[in-house]
């Protein structure tokens, strides 16, 4: 589960931003969080919203980017991983560290990972864990090349010898079996991230899960329901076999997807048509669930840019619930249409604003802006007004 995630001198963030899943004291909507402990409930989703530009994807790229260089940085074939992603518009800050903090929580063994980067170098990194009724215990800490290595982590200090300066550590010693370790790297493959914003990433993005149609009642079963919540009269989906020929020749068979639909004028008769008939933003539906199922499943976070690109809000609504519905994974999505942004859809704490100024892209939950008086705002408030009236860009400038 993740806890909190921050960072600075990263593209439009110039000053640290913190994006945190630790829900506040407020009775809204307690269904929408869990218990991590007796003493922290977390988010179980978070929207975020802003204009164009404003930074919301950044904030997503911030967070992919670190993930890339824990899991790349080592096994990256001589590639430089480590980019010059500084704050561009005041020039004193490429000559500083581009720092990330990550707090998050896997199989009872709490984590934080610092990373700084500057000049495509690690400037400093750090890994501490803490486990239940035992005392926090800093791993490692490292200083550009000069290393501070734990009693308890004595089998890294042979990886620090040799781990290149733009290379980290925890990716450097990903081979081991240490179990702090393997927890680490199996949080991070966890992650998924899909960008709607990109014109070309759903061309690319992984086919309809055939197989799993197929062989699991349930999956099949719940896809139904996204997609009649697209078109109701989608009644059922089938498959048929074509054989067609490869590049070399040969023949290759492979199942194609149907769906049937209802005819008009008639209770029993239906059509079966092929799913590339289907309406964008419905195909983009049985992608995406495979996504949302394998959330179910096996846990984790899902990061979704623009979901709201091409689906209906009612359709965005319900990918919402679906995730909320499942205590072991959390959804973070940014969006542009505004209805979600209502008392009985979010809690404030979970709806997150993005608002550049002069340049330098602001964070902010609906729960934190105040207006001048220190006043926060109400939960009985017609967010959506106030946030297309720009009320809240004032908010902002109060700080």
């Amino acid at each position: 589960m993740l806890i909190e995630f921050s960072v600075s001198n990263f593209r439009s963030f110039k000053n640290k931003v913190i994006l945190s899943m630790v829900s506040k004291r407020n009775k809204e909507l307690i269904e929408q969080t869990f218990d991590l402990n007796k003493n922290i409930k977390l988010l179980k989703s978070i929207v975020i919203y802003g204009s164009n530009s404003g930074g919301k994807s950044n904030l997503l790229t911030a967070f992919s980017y670190l993930e890339y260089l824990i899991l790349k940085s080592f096994n990256s074939d001589g590639e430089k991983v480590i980019k010059n992603e500084y704050y561009l518009f005041d020039e004193k800050f490429k000559k500083i560290p581009t720092e990330f903090v990550i707090d998050f929580y896997q199989n009872n063994i709490y984590f934080r990972y610092s990373l700084s980067t500057l000049n495509k170098k690690v400037y400093y990194e750090c890994l501490e864990v803490k486990e239940k009724n035992k005392k926090n215990i800093k791993l490692f800490e490292r200083n550009q090349q000069k290393f501070n290595i734990s009693k308890d982590f004595e089998f890294a200090q042979k990886y620090s010898e040799d781990v290149a300066e733009d290379v980290l550590l925890v990716s450097n010693i990903f081979r081991t079996e240490n179990n702090y370790i393997k927890n680490f790297k199996e949080w991070f493959l966890k992650l998924e991230m899909l960008n709607y914003g990109d014109t070309f990433y759903e061309i690319f993005q992984n086919k309809v899960n055939i197989k799993k149609i197929k062989n699991d009642a349930t999956y099949k079963k719940e896809l139904l329901s996204f997609l009649k919540g697209a078109d109701e009269e989608i009644i059922d989906l089938s498959f048929k076999t074509i054989t067609h020929l490869d590049e070399e020749g040969n023949e290759e068979k492979e199942d194609v997807l149907f769906y049937s639909h209802k005819l008009e004028n008639s209770q029993d008769k239906l059509l079966e048509v092929s799913i590339q008939k289907l309406s964008d933003g419905t195909q983009k539906i049985l992608k995406l669930f495979d996504n949302l199922y394998s959330l179910k499943e096996k846990g984790g976070i899902l990061f979704v840019d623009e979901l709201d690109a091409k689906l209906h809000p009612l359709l965005v609504e319900k990918v919402v619930e679906y995730v909320q519905n499942h205590k072991n994974s959390q959804l973070i999505i940014t969006l542009h249409n505004h209805y979600l942004l209502d008392n009985q859809k979010f809690r404030r704490d979970a709806i997150y604003f993005v608002k550049k100024i002069n340049g330098t892209s602001k964070l902010k939950t609906l729960y934190d802006l105040k207006d001048k008086n220190g006043n926060r705002v109400r939960n009985d408030a017609l967010y959506h007004k106030e946030y297309l009236d720009k009320k809240y860009d004032k908010y902002f400038e109060n700080e």
